[in-house]
């Protein structure tokens, strides 16, 4: 499938289902236009790479990729084991940033930057 700028229909699905979902399915892309998708995890992953994400354009598999799904749990604080019961944490707690990826499917040959 060649990028002649021509605006295609994309579609997203995923295997392992239930494992994550995705906010959006179906996206309609031209040329070098990209779009973000938010995946929730539903489920830790029971072996690695065992979610897979397939992106389809006119029936044709245009690009995939592999995702482990984890669970990290932190302790609600983290001292020395020399830290006095009373003192505060010296890293005070705070939101924790999103984590972001990029994915870039090769199509016909070439890829996307």
């Amino acid at each position: 499938m060649r990028n002649d700028a021509t605006p295609r229909t994309i579609t997203l699905s995923v295997t392992q289902i239930g494992a994550v979902t995705l906010d959006q399915t179906t996206l309609v892309l031209g040329g070098d236009a990209g779009a973000t998708i938010t995946i929730t995890p539903a489920a830790v992953s029971h072996a690695a790479n065992d979610v897979t994400i397939t992106a389809m354009a006119d029936g044709v598999a245009v690009g995939s990729e592999d995702m482990t799904v984890v669970s990290v749990l932190l302790p609600q604080h983290i001292r020395n084991a020399d830290t006095p019961a009373g003192m505060p944490d010296r890293i005070p707690p705070r939101p924790l940033p999103c984590s972001t990826s990029k994915s870039s499917p090769t199509c016909g040959g070439a890829t996307s930057p």
